[in-house]
């Protein structure tokens, strides 16, 4: 159990199995912060018999957090990670593409759920089942995001179908790479989604 990843899992962010493995901290995490409020608000209840004390005051300040962080578990628990039949498929093309897993990006409207992108000679390719996605506006939100952070000239590309995506990946392994580009572009990526 690695106890840096209860504070931040964004070093994590793109391997396999990542939504469930960062569920358990999360869990963790909130429950750990939930149980700091109740001990504060129970001391100050039990120490002056009444609920108007300064320690009551910073248990409710302290639920803040966790009220917080339960909202980002929910975010995990809801959200179903890359399946092993995509990992394994995923798993050829990982020496010669930038391969990240389990991608949930969050705009100001919508929520777009990547099982896979791969990023590899200036595009970003997204591999999203969920046929309610608009893919435009998906392609739109990551390239937005990526020119506020300097990067521009990529091609960003949405697949429903993992056929075209995998015959897309056997493209871009063919490629030649820019690793310093494509981590640049990974790292972007990473600090934008869940």
């Amino acid at each position: 159990m690695n106890i840096g990843r209860f504070l931040s899992g964004a070093y994590y962010k793109g391997e396999k199995n990542y939504l469930k493995n960062q569920l358990k901290y999360e869990v963790g995490k909130t429950a750990i912060l939930f149980a700091i409020s109740l001990a504060l608000f129970a001391a100050g209840y039990l120490t002056t018999h009444t609920k108007k004390n300064l320690l009551t005051v910073v248990a409710v300040l302290g639920l803040l957090p966790a009220c917080k962080s339960f909202v980002v578990t929910v975010m995990y628990v809801i959200n179903k990670g890359c399946s092993e039949e995509i990992q394994k498929i995923c798993e050829k093309f990982e020496d010669r593409v930038c391969i990240l897993y389990d991608m949930i990006f969050t705009s100001s409207e919508k929520t777009y759920k990547s099982q896979v992108c791969a990023v590899g000679a200036d595009t970003v390719c997204a591999l999203c089942t969920d046929e309610k996605t608009d893919e435009k506006n998906f392609e739109t939100h990551v390239t937005d995001r990526l020119k506020a952070d300097g990067i521009t000239n990529v091609k960003v590309k949405v697949f429903k179908d993992m056929d075209r995506f995998e015959k897309r990946l056997n493209e871009l392994s063919q490629l030649e790479r820019d690793t310093d580009k494509e981590n640049r572009i990974a790292d972007v990526l990473k600090a934008v989604c869940l």
